[in-house]
Parts: structure tokens; C-alpha cells; sequence
């Protein structure tokens, strides 16, 4: 087993990744027998991975990922380059219960390419807190504009389905991270992009809709807080009957939703078992 990329002085310990899913298998809800079956379904390069204990949050995390590139400064530990290793087990449960086996060849391909494997785990991100017995279909055709899938279709019991493209951005991350590269700050300034990034290529996924019929959404994983009124005027600014709401999430079981009606809100969170939260949102002072 190769080393990690990190020095030794940030890992309470080193381990290979299959000793890594049993440690974390009781933390994600599944037994240590399901955690090695899971890992078994994994491809071999994602198998062959380091993984390592963080002595900075805690956690297991395994090194398979590309590093961030900044005008040719190699920036190590960005860009999903360690991802949680209880991400991987949350993903490879929810994948075992609802793809089928093509959809699961097409996906492991993608794992094994460490520039797709942080995108292909995120696909599976706004299913880790919803109950298990939530219907769930991925990989929809038919639904969306010409030829376009969409990434989920969810029956909720009892109330609207919902269509759900997800969108990993890390666009506006190494945007910050350029910004700051250029200048010297004492405080480290609030984030400079235009959350307009966010939102390309979700409303033109979409045929327009009612949203009593069935909603329309985006789920967007980004590293970066937003400006809430810009982030509100980007969402506004698309077809509403497109697009009808949005989640700004970050792997957590908290999320900032942007929705057209508000009553709508609650049937989202309840939907994924998340809850709405100002985490991910910042007010610009007014002058």
C-alpha cells in the first residue's frame, strides 16, 4: 500500500481503506459484514487506496482524487483528493440498493477515474439522509429536455414527486482560491464569485412544468458560503417553470433551499431528510 499524500504529522493513523470502511461502518448504519461486501463492489484502483485517521477533524478520510491546480500551483488536499471514507460506505449502500447492474458498471468506471470520483459520489449525496424506504429512481430518461437524463426521480409518499439534477461545483472554490492567491489579507475576504456558476445547465434540463404536478430541482454541492442576495437573484433569474427549487448543500444534513413557493420547503426537507439552514449563506454589511 502506497503512502498517503499528506504528511504523517496530520494522521493520527494510516490504514488501508478496507480496515477504514469497518471503522466507520457502525457511524454510517451498516455492519462491519455489509461494509466489507460494500467495499468489494468498489473498483481496484479506489480498493488499492491509502486512508488515513485526520488529526485536524477527526475523521477517516482516503487519498484518491486529483490535487487543485491554481495557474500551476499544486494545491494538496483540494478538490476532492481525500474524500470521507464515510461518504464512500453512505454511497456504495445507497448504490447497492438502487442501481441496477448497469448502472453500476457505468458508475464504478467513473469511481476509478480519480477526476470524476468525487462527482460520481455526489451524484448519491441528496439520498444520505433520506429514509430508507424513500422511492428513488436514478438515472432518468424521458423526463428532462430531448435526450438529457436526470439524475433522480423521487416519490415521496403520499405528495409531489420531485426530479433532481445534481451539480458538484468547484468552479467558485478555485475561483476564491485564485483571488487569494493574488493579494495579502489580514482578514480573509468573503467570497468574490457569481453564484450565476451555480445554477449552469439545471433550468435547461428541464421542460417547463407545473410544480403542483411534479417539482423540478437542483442540488448543488459547493465548498463555498454565498452571498444570499445575489445567490437569490441568480435562482430568480431562471424559467421558473423550469427550475422550482434549488439545495445548497455540502454533504451535511444541513442545506440552504431556495424555492419559488415557500410552501414547497418543507416538502423538500422532509423529502431528503434535511434541514434549512443560513450555514451557507453570508449578508454583505450595507453601507
Amino acid at each position: 500500500m502506497r503512502s498517503p499524500r499528506i504528511p504523517r504529522q496530520f494522521c493520527l493513523e494510516v490504514s488501508d481503506l478496507r480496515s477504514a470502511c469497518a471503522q466507520v461502518a457502525e457511524e454510517v448504519g451498516v455492519s462491519r459484514q455489509d461494509a466489507e461486501e460494500l467495499f468489494e463492489l468498489l473498483p481496484r484502483p479506489v480498493q488499492q487506496s491509502p486512508a488515513f485517521h485526520d488529526r485536524i477533524t477527526g475523521l477517516w478520510k482516503y487519498d484518491f482524487g486529483a490535487p487543485i491546480d491554481i495557474d500551476s500551483h499544486i494545491i494538496i488536499g483540494g478538490g476532492g483528493m481525500f474524500p470521507l471514507v464515510r461518504h464512500l460506505v453512505t454511497t456504495m449502500k445507497i448504490v447497492r440498493a438502487r442501481l441496477d447492474a448497469g448502472q453500476l458498471q457505468n458508475l464504478m468506471k467513473r469511481l476509478a477515474i480519480p477526476l470524476k470520483h468525487e462527482d460520481a459520489l455526489a451524484e448519491f449525496s441528496p439520498l444520505f439522509f433520506a429514509k430508507d424506504d424513500t422511492q428513488a429512481t436514478f438515472e432518468v430518461k424521458g423526463l428532462g429536455v430531448g435526450n438529457k437524463t436526470v439524475d433522480w426521480y423521487i416519490q415521496p409518499t403520499g405528495t409531489t414527486p420531485i426530479l433532481l439534477d445534481v451539480k458538484n461545483r468547484v468552479c467558485d472554490l478555485i475561483e476564491g482560491l485564485r483571488d487569494l492567491a493574488k493579494g495579502s489579507f489580514t482578514v480573509v475576504p468573503p467570497p468574490q464569485h457569481d453564484p450565476r456558476s451555480l445554477f449552469i445547465d439545471t433550468a435547461e434540463k428541464y421542460k417547463p412544468g407545473s410544480p403542483t404536478r411534479q417539482l423540478q430541482g437542483a442540488w448543488i454541492i459547493t465548498e463555498l458560503k454565498q452571498d444570499r442576495v445575489r445567490l437569490q437573484q441568480a435562482f430568480e433569474s431562471l424559467d421558473p417553470e423550469r427550475l422550482h427549487f434549488a439545495v445548497l448543500a455540502n454533504w451535511s444534513q444541513d442545506a440552504y433551499v431556495l424555492v419559488r413557493d415557500e410552501s414547497n420547503r418543507s416538502l423538500i426537507t422532509s423529502a431528503f431528510g434535511i434541514t434549512h439552514s443560513d450555514r451557507w449563506v453570508f449578508d454583505v454589511p450595507q453601507n
